[in-house]
């Protein structure tokens, strides 16, 4: 069977209007009321598994660390056969990627950027140009920029304009918000 749709009824006066703000109100006073009672019963679900959790991430960690103990003790054994395939799993070093370190510390990426355009030009350098909006904005809000220039570029300064409710929450009195 197929369901109707509800149709939302307009809204028609002022006081129609006064009335759904009210709504609006225990709509939003109720709903943070449930928000709150989960996030407490989340609090203490939390406080009841955290420590046997934080005990287990430990023990985890604490094996973790033997096996790399392990490897890096036995690094020689890696040469040939990257990894060795055991009954509960496999252990072995994987190959990262590739990456670049500066040799030393008295080279810095300035000095290794600069020494890359000497040698290689601009082969090697990434050079970033992007249009700065918020200046042409803020130009032409100062009329630095008129709408024909920027008409002549391609492009408008626009504001947008949205509706808006603002609930009067001293007025508001709820007993009940079930």
């Amino acid at each position: 069977m197929k369901q109707k749709r509800q149709t939302k009824l307009a809204i028609n006066s002022y006081e129609e209007v006064n009335e759904t703000l009210q709504i609006l109100a225990v709509l939003q006073l109720t709903a943070e009321r449930k928000e709150n009672e989960l996030q407490s019963k989340i609090l203490e679900l939390k406080k009841l598994y955290e420590p046997a959790v934080k005990e287990l991430r430990n023990k985890i960690a604490d094996q973790e660390e033997r096996l790399e103990d392990f490897c890096k003790s036995h690094k020689k054994d890696f040469t040939d056969q990257r990894s060795y395939e055991l009954t509960y799993g496999r252990i072995g070093y994987r190959t990262g990627k590739s990456a670049l370190k500066l040799i030393n510390k008295k080279f810095n990426w300035n000095w290794v950027k600069e020494k890359f355009q000497d040698l290689f030009n601009l082969k090697y350098i990434n050079i970033e140009t992007t249009l700065n909006k918020v200046k042409i904005i803020s130009d032409a809000e100062k009329d630095i920029l008129s709408t024909e220039q920027l008409g002549a570029a391609g492009v408008k300064v626009v504001k947008g304009e949205t509706p808006y409710y603002e609930i009067n929450w001293d007025e508001i009195k709820v007993e009940n918000l079930d």
